[in-house]
This record gives structure tokens, C-alpha cells and sequence, in this order.
């Protein structure tokens, strides 16, 4: 239980540490313009949603469902940032990141906890979510997700890197998700 403790409290003081060192990795004011699917009322089937990206991300062939995968380069790990939409509330908040929690060996947790644990923004398009999902027993993998509801539609970011590089990438992924915007 210490050792956890402990654990916690070097890679907090270790995240604050990069947060006020970093210089943003150099953000771009470059946009890229992809179509959201969406054809109800807060976002017309015709507008584009714009981000900025980070200098370090390079865009990579994504599935089906991506709007875009970005991989993070200059990182030591295979880390990606993937933004996605789906219609509906796509299962919600609880049952998207509890998907989340299940990839890296997690239990869990109501609804309540979650958004206990959330940190919540808003950037042009609305409020969202942010979770970030840690398993010190599996390092190699760990989630920060960003959940933002339209009024018919979820679009998610996801970035999944390790626990090593997560203080590292954690305040771009941030300022990536304020950046979202039509």
C-alpha cells in the first residue's frame, strides 16, 4: 500500500515537474479539416472539425471508425492519439471507459466514481471528459480518453502510450483537446 503511495506521489511530482518544463512540443498552428459524420442539429452534415497538431505526431492510416491516428514521435514508446465519432451516446461514459479499464487488467467502476475521477473542459464544441486509466502492474499501457457529447453524436480521443511517457504527453494531449473546434 506505500509503494503504491509512494509510486503515485513520485509520478505526480514528476508530472508537475514536466508540465511546467515542457514548451508544448512546439505546437503548429497547421489544421486539419475532417468530416464529421453527424447529420442532426449541433453540427451539420457539411461543417469540418479542426485540432491543432502537435509538431511530433505524424499522421498514420487509421480504421474505419477514425476520423484521424496520429503516432507521437520523439517518444520512446508506440504511442498514438486516435479521434473517433460515433452516434448516440455510443454506450456513454461508463461503459466506454469501464471498455478501457478491462484493456489494461482494471476493475470497474460505477458511473459515480468515474466521473469523480474526470477531469472536466470545454473547448469550442462543448464540455467534455477526460480519463486517465493507469494499471501500475501492466507500465507498458496506459489510456488518456476524452469523451465529448454532441447532441447526436460521441466523439472520443484517445491517446495510448505507457505509464513512462504518459507525464511526457499528457499536457499535449490536453492542449490537442482544448484545440478542438468547427
Amino acid at each position: 500500500m506505500y509503494i503504491k503511495l509512494i509510486f503515485f506521489s513520485v509520478v505526480l511530482v514528476f508530472s508537475f515537474l514536466i508540465v511546467n518544463t515542457i514548451n508544448d512540443f512546439n505546437i503548429d498552428n497547421l489544421e486539419t479539416k475532417k468530416s464529421i459524420i453527424n447529420d442532426k442539429k449541433r453540427i451539420p452534415s457539411n461543417s469540418n472539425i479542426m485540432w491543432d497538431i502537435p509538431k511530433n505526431w505524424r499522421e498514420i492510416p487509421g480504421n474505419d471508425f477514425s476520423l484521424a491516428v496520429y503516432k507521437i514521435m520523439d517518444i520512446k514508446s508506440n504511442s498514438e492519439v486516435s479521434i473517433t465519432q460515433f452516434p448516440g451516446k455510443a454506450g456513454g461514459i461508463g461503459n466506454n471507459v469501464n471498455r478501457w479499464r478491462r484493456q489494461i487488467g482494471l476493475a470497474e467502476l460505477n458511473e459515480n466514481e468515474i466521473l469523480e475521477d474526470a477531469v472536466v473542459d470545454y473547448n469550442e464544441l462543448g464540455k467534455y471528459t477526460i480519463h486517465k486509466i493507469i494499471n501500475i502492474k501492466k507500465p507498458e499501457l496506459a489510456f488518456i480518453g476524452m469523451i465529448l457529447f454532441l447532441d447526436d453524436n460521441a466523439l472520443f480521443v484517445k491517446l495510448k502510450t505507457t505509464i513512462t511517457d504518459l507525464p511526457i504527453i499528457e499536457p499535449v494531449f490536453y492542449k490537442f483537446c482544448k484545440s478542438l473546434r468547427i
